[in-house]
């Protein structure tokens, strides 16, 4: 990874969540490659940690493991802002009913949480 540029536009799945990652063998398989195309590394690896609910060490670690060094810190603003980005479409995706799991989905809890984040009052969203 260091001998390429982490901005750069990679290969990317778009929808790494759980139901889409398979363990068998002790190798990590993903599932359902309906949205690949190209985009940033630091989409994927938001989507791996949002929905693994990772704590913060294992966020490290898991940044830590994939460059196969100690992250800095505009790694860490890179992924911060990819998985803002990745809440958003989830949010848009269950706003407009296309995710299957609807009732269990906490949409308005989502979009206020989301809201405060961007500084964003409820009811101008």
């Amino acid at each position: 990874l260091e001998q390429t540029d982490p901005g750069a536009p990679a290969v990317c799945h778009h929808d790494l969540g759980r139901a889409n990652l398979l363990v068998s063998g002790g190798r990590l398989l993903a599932l359902d490659w309906e949205y690949v195309a190209m985009g940033s590394r630091w989409f994927d690896l938001a989507v791996v940690a949002r929905g693994r609910q990772l704590a913060e060490d294992a966020l490290e670690e898991l940044l830590g493991t994939y460059l196969g060094r100690n992250p800095g810190d505009a790694e860490r603003r890179a992924l911060a802002a990819q998985d803002l980005l990745s809440r958003y479409l989830e949010v848009l995706w269950h706003a407009t009913g296309q995710g299957g799991d609807a009732a269990g989905y906490p949409l308005e809890a989502e979009a206020a949480a989301l809201g405060e984040l961007l500084g964003v009052s409820p009811g101008n969203y």
